[in-house]
């Protein structure tokens, strides 16, 4: 079987971090497709009921920094019999490094056949058969204005203030975490950006 999942990460600024990026929230989601074109179908209806159940069946939202160890912790036990195509807006220049990031620290076997040129990660393996692909290298512009471009209605890319995320972070290290875990508008815009990075898909 062949699935695709749309990954969005989110992420503060932290300057004791290697990568001074830190990613706290990922939203993930999964279909194959024929729940895309349900999906699209929907939001060409501009059906918000059918588009809001479809989101809470085939997405899921981590929040936490091992938001990365729980992706790959949803391949390798959803794997079985499958292939997966990891799909992103601007992963190879901002996605695919926090992956990845994390696939060199901690699962170094997993990770393998990189494309990396002109400083960008077009793509790698994941256990040898799942593959990433940035839909923005064949696109113009943001997801925001792409949205726009395409006519994407109700799955639409949602606004976020992300100054007043990093504002709680620095307010609050310690209890960022659980903040986030219930800041719903925060989980609600990262959920968004991956279903219609679907509809755009």
């Amino acid at each position: 079987k062949h699935k695709y999942i749309f990954f969005d990460y989110e992420t503060i600024t932290d300057f004791d971090e290697l990568s001074v990026l830190k990613p706290y929230s990922l939203s993930i989601f999964v279909c194959d497709q024929k729940e895309m074109d349900e999906l699209d179908k929907f939001d060409f209806e501009n059906n918000k009921t059918g588009v809001d159940k479809i989101i809470k069946n085939n997405c899921d939202n981590f929040v936490g920094f091992n938001c990365s160890e729980k992706l790959f912790n949803y391949i390798k036990e959803n794997q079985e019999n499958t292939i997966f195509t990891l799909v992103s807006f601007n992963g190879a220049n901002f996605d695919n490094f926090l992956l990845a990031e994390y696939l060199y620290k901690h699962q170094m076997e997993s990770i393998s056949n990189v494309c990396y040129t002109n400083n960008q990660l077009l793509n790698f393996k994941i256990n040898r058969r799942h593959n990433t692909f940035d839909i923005a290298k064949h696109l113009v512009g943001s997801l925001k204005k792409n949205c726009k471009s395409f006519k994407i209605k109700c799955c639409s890319k949602k606004d976020l203030d992300h100054n007043e995320i990093q504002s709680i972070y620095e307010n609050d290290k310690k209890d960022f975490i659980n903040k986030m875990k219930n800041n719903e508008e925060m989980i609600i815009y990262n959920n968004y950006d991956v279903a219609s990075l679907a509809v755009l898909y």
